[in-house]
């Protein structure tokens, strides 16, 4: 978590401009994609693998099986 925070900060000093015009320069959009792929590549590979869905449906199944039962509604 601190990681990801020193990373966003980072990124976020590379790309902030007081001046509405001033453009970002390439380094900092460079950065910018740098810390987003690793979230893209996390996230077709979970599609393709399914591993935090599965583990998800179990896990709420599981719950649903050990509540108690519902109180009938007068």
């Amino acid at each position: 978590m601190l990681g990801c925070t020193v990373i966003a900060f980072l990124v976020s000093a590379q790309l902030f401009r007081w001046e509405p015009e001033a453009k970002a320069p390439r380094r900092a959009k460079l950065w910018a994609a740098a810390a987003v792929i690793p979230f893209l590549l996390l996230g077709v590979w979970e599609n393709k693998h399914d591993h935090v869905l599965t583990h998800a449906v179990t896990d709420f199944r599981s719950m649903e099986r050990s509540s108690p039962p519902e109180m009938p509604v007068r």
